[in-house]
């Protein structure tokens, strides 16, 4: 792969004649795997490597511990099963047309 640096936090990168624009200021893209997943698509990783800044840096902050325990911080309530629960009188939902 080959990176080049056009502004402070914009990078073009190619490969073969495949060419992919990063902002790791706004952790972008133009593949939008990491727009998508929060983790930084090997695109990104080019730019951060040739960066020198860790990676965990621009992982998005969904998969921090800190995240997860602070999620789940309160009390979950266990949920009755299936054939306990209330019969109502309505005709079930549909499903919305495709």
């Amino acid at each position: 792969m080959h990176v080049q640096c056009t502004e402070e936090d914009i990078f073009e990168v190619s490969k073969n004649k495949d060419g992919q624009a990063i902002d790791t200021n706004e952790r972008k893209c133009t593949c939008r795997r990491w727009d998508v997943s929060g983790i930084p698509c090997v695109h990104a990783l080019s730019c951060i490597f040739l960066l020198g800044k860790n990676v965990t840096e621009f992982v998005d902050e969904c998969y921090y511990k800190k995240t997860l325990v602070q999620t789940y911080s309160h009390m979950l309530l266990p949920i009755t099963r299936e054939n306990q629960w209330s019969v109502i009188d309505k005709q079930p939902l549909l499903s919305p047309l495709t």
